[in-house]
């Protein structure tokens, strides 16, 4: 299957697709993640339209450019705002919304504490549950699920055995089950 272009619904699904990855993927930039989107479909419709004299890409290499110059633009925005100077959180326009969403110390300090003991937990875990964690927390939304291979029935059970570990570990650490230590009527 040959591609030169997008079109239609190709177009628009690719637009849509590039947004839902920017939502998920960098939850910093949503504000701009329809203009990345936007951005970055006139760049591949650019790229593609002087490769005419070229043999046209399939729509899965069109597909992954598209990912590629996103991810690419996002990393320009970022660097781009680290240069700015940094407002203090009494100038930040959403300092009420920041603030009303900010845990309490309580809150703060039980989640550091269930952090570290899980950091602690998973550093003494095998290499293989370790890298099994890293590719599971490694999921792109942007892609289409036909793109991952589903874990095996072993890693399925490898990483439900890890979740329990964690869990028992917090349980014993800290006295109480993770779910009821999380409930919101802290």
């Amino acid at each position: 299957m040959s591609f030169t272009g997008l079109y239609g619904k190709e177009l628009e699904g690719l637009h849509e697709a590039l947004r839902s990855f920017g939502h998920h993927r960098f939850p910093a930039l949503r504000e701009e993640a329809d203009d990345l989107a936007a951005q970055t479909l006139s760049d591949v419709w650019a790229y593609l339209d002087g490769q005419r004299g070229a043999s046209p890409l399939a729509a899965d290499a069109v597909r992954k450019l598209a990912f590629t110059v996103f991810r690419r633009r996002a990393a320009d925005l970022f660097r781009r705002r680290a240069q700015q100077p940094q407002l203090s959180m009494e100038e930040a326009p959403e300092a009420e919304l920041v603030a009303e969403e900010r845990p309490t110390k309580e809150r703060a300090l039980l989640y550091r504490r269930m952090l570290r003991i899980c950091l602690a937990e998973l550093a003494q875990a095998d290499e293989q549950d370790r890298l099994l964690l890293a590719r599971v927390a490694d999921f792109d939304p942007g892609y289409v699920a036909a793109d991952y291979e589903a874990l095996a029935p072993r890693e399925r059970q490898r990483l439900r055995r890890l979740r329990q570990r964690l869990a028992e570990v917090i349980r014993r650490e800290m006295g109480e089950d993770a779910r009821q230590l999380l409930r919101e009527d802290f």
